[in-house]
């Protein structure tokens, strides 16, 4: 759509030249036009104003990437690699590729479905967070239905926030075909689901997708009890009640019950002493010795040790009772994630994939194998489109349908070291594999 473009401040831009996107810097006379004037000069009604500017800037520039991204998407569904659009998407954008699956559904959705939608996008009447409320919860109805319900709340949404406008779709909705929206609900039961996302200070959040009277009858229960244990004086406050509550009624006996592995990655220094270097906490990342300490005291646990001066684990130790083989432990550990570019699923969660295939005479050693998620496994060996490869120095190649490559140094060393190499516990295995380091069947 765009093939020139005029000289900007801050982009190395040749006038009537393609445009080389890929180095292309953020800019233009329209940016330049709002930040002119230094914004510690305006007053509050100013400040404001360019606030609001540089949202509608940005609700145009997410209808656009909209519509790349549903363009890209439409390529692809004509070609053999329709399967891993988001994955090239995802490398594009450095995001995961569940994220990038998410973007381009909902972009495709938006560009397809609701024309007027993306237009108002360009406008900067409708930014991307109320459009895409409108179109989830459009997502179900046919086309000729989605394009009422949008004629009937578009024109409010500017001066509505995403949850209003989400709250008023639903109504529209609802109101176009009742049993039907019963139908589209009983669907969307099925996509219940539960997560973890890592956060900063050893924090993480835990996020449940439920039946809205499952979720609203969880989240009363937890209040009621923590306004309870307020009145009767305890002094945490009503966050902090929920949260344990939460970690109490769902993590407490039954967590000691079950005890699963937690798997501690830490320098050898940090078994005797303190030293600078985090320790590994498998499944999120990085963690504070002090609390490493209290998992190793408390849980079912795993320690790997690593020399800090040759990267090389030199110690496998265990705690539990009829331990995986000592080979995927090393690997896993040695991985912590899966080897795609910006995937972070936990190693421990990951195939255990022979990057030169067992079927082909490769080796059931460390040298030869890596985790990969069940997705990235998939298209590593089923998809002639897809090509990667993982260099003696830790750096990870991976070639995509399009011919781009990424060369991405993976972070698999152990904390405080900058590379890392194994030494195989034993001869490479020329024997059947453990069910553990078996490939996925495809």
């Amino acid at each position: 759509m765009f093939e020139t473009v005029e000289p900007v401040a801050g982009a190395d831009v040749v006038p009537d030249a393609p445009i080389a996107w890929a180095e292309f810097e953020p800019g233009g006379w329209i940016l330049d036009l709002i930040c002119a004037e230094p914004v510690s000069a305006l007053d509050d009604d100013g400040v404001l104003d360019r606030v609001a500017a540089l949202e509608r800037i940005r609700s145009l520039v997410d209808a656009e990437q909209c519509a790349a991204l549903a363009e890209f998407a439409r390529r692809r569904a004509d070609d053999e690699f329709g399967a891993s659009v988001g994955d090239e998407v995802g490398l594009a954008l450095r995001i995961a590729s569940r994220t990038a699956d998410r973007r381009i559904e909902a972009a495709t959705r938006l560009v397809e479905r609701l024309p007027a939608t993306v237009s108002a996008m360009r406008r900067g009447a409708v930014t991307h967070s109320k459009a895409r409320a409108l179109a989830e919860e459009t997502d179900q109805l046919c086309a000729a239905d989605a394009a009422t319900v949008e004629a009937t709340v578009l024109d409010r949404a500017a001066e509505s926030t995403p949850g209003q406008l989400r709250r008023r779709t639903a109504r529209a909705v609802i109101r176009i075909d009742p049993a039907a929206a019963a139908a589209r609900r009983r669907t969307a039961e099925t996509d219940r689901s539960v997560w973890l996302r890592p956060d900063a200070c050893g924090m993480a959040t835990l996020g449940a997708r439920l039946c809205a009277a499952d979720a609203v009858g969880i989240f009363e229960l937890l209040d009621q009890t923590a306004r309870s244990a307020r009145a009767a004086g305890d002094a945490r406050t009503l966050q902090q009640l929920r949260a344990d509550i939460l970690v109490q009624r769902v993590g407490g006996a039954a967590l000691a019950a079950s005890r699963p592995l937690v798997q501690i990655v830490v320098p050898a220094a940090a078994v005797v002493d303190d030293c600078a270097a985090p320790a590994e906490l498998a499944g999120y990342g990085p963690v504070d010795h002090e609390l490493a300490r209290e998992i190793i005291a408390t849980g079912v646990w795993q320690r790997l040790t690593a020399d800090p001066s040759t990267g090389t684990v030199t110690d496998i130790g265990r705690k539990r009772y009829r331990p995986p083989a000592a080979l995927a432990d090393l690997v896993r550990a040695r991985g912590r994630t899966c080897a795609f570019p910006t995937c972070e699923r936990a190693a421990t969660r990951c195939d255990l994939d022979h990057r030169h295939r067992w079927s082909a005479g490769g080796t059931t050693s460390a040298a030869n194998l890596w985790p990969l998620c069940r997705r990235h496994h998939a298209i590593k060996d089923g998809d002639p489109g897809w090509s990667c490869e993982l260099r003696p120095d830790g750096v990870v190649t991976w070639t995509t349908p399009a011919g781009r490559v990424y060369s991405v140094e993976r972070d698999i060393d152990q904390p405080g070291v900058s590379r890392i190499t194994v030494t195989d516990p034993a001869q490479p295995q020329e024997h059947a594999p453990d069910r553990d380091e078996l490939p996925a069947p495809f």
